[in-house]
């Protein structure tokens, strides 16, 4: 092996490069031990219950926000106001004042 950097861009360019500069026992060797430290990565695909904006993240930990619409409460959905329903308090109040259910 020479003492020379080489740039390597990904791990099957690096087991190459490990199998075509080491023996290969010991090569083979290498290449089994990267593979017990090397953890897979975890991707999670999410969705915020408020906007409906769908992404994925690396981690496993819940995002403290959505990306898209910045809500702290992505796992709750919109709370809908009865208000529109009932109309406002003057509108519940009939001509003589009494209110009407």
């Amino acid at each position: 092996m020479t003492d020379e950097k080489v740039e390597i861009e990904n791990i099957t360019e690096a087991f190459d490069y490990i199998r075509s500069n080491v023996p290969d026992e010991t090569a083979e060797q290498i290449i089994e031990r990267i593979h017990l430290y090397k953890k897979p990565a975890t991707y999670l695909k999410l969705e915020c219950r408020r906007c409906g904006h769908e992404w994925t993240v690396r981690k496993s930990l819940k995002p403290k926000v959505c990306p898209e619409c910045e809500s702290p409460r992505l796992d709750q959905g919109v709370i809908k106001s009865n208000t529109h329903n009932c109309g406002t308090l003057e509108e519940n109040i009939d001509e003589d004042g009494n209110i009407n259910p």
